[in-house]
């Protein structure tokens, strides 16, 4: 008896150039969908890395006040700032890359932090660049307490309305 050949070739093992290609197509698509939303939840937790330091240190700064004799507690008598002076002249958060938050009393004074100010009012300023000239690439923050009031103002301004990214952390009243 005479076999008689099959009607399909035996397909052979391995994956095809066409369907390679799809599959390259099909990741480099969700690359491309998924590594702007990465970078955009690393820039909110850097935000909201700042603002936690900025509450953070305003505690520590009122509880200071209240175990303070003179009950207008510094710089020096908070905890943070002993244990790391991340706060002081040229202060950033370590491991940020090319971001850099410069802290001092106030929104654009300029003058570095000494141990004998008063931590009533610190503030966050964005230093950043990525590429060329220093730029303000992330809103500032200010949060400052009143003791006679017992009030906090927590303040947001954008410098650079143009380019800093996710102005959505200032509210339209200038608050976070």
């Amino acid at each position: 008896m005479h076999k008689r050949p099959p009607l399909v070739a035996a397909k052979a093992h391995g994956f095809s150039l066409l369907e390679l290609v799809v599959v390259l197509a099909v990741l480099a698509i969700l690359s491309a969908i998924a590594l702007p939303m990465f970078l955009d939840i690393r820039k909110n937790a850097l935000i909201n890395s700042v603002k936690h330091t900025l509450v953070t240190v305003a505690r520590e700064c009122v509880i200071a006040g209240i175990d303070s004799s003179s009950g207008s507690p510094t710089f020096s008598d908070i905890k943070s700032w002993k244990s790391y002076n991340k706060y002081g002249p040229g202060g950033n958060h370590p491991g940020w890359g090319f971001i850099e938050w410069t802290f001092d009393t106030g929104i654009y004074t300029a003058i570095p932090i000494r141990s004998s100010d008063s931590c009533y009012s610190l503030a966050a300023m964005s230093a950043t660049t990525e590429s060329g000239p220093l730029q303000r690439l992330f809103p500032d923050f200010l949060i400052s307490y009143n003791p006679q009031t017992g009030q906090t103002t927590r303040t947001c301004v954008v410098a650079n309305p143009g380019f800093t990214y996710n102005n959505n952390h200032c509210s339209p009243s200038g608050t976070w």
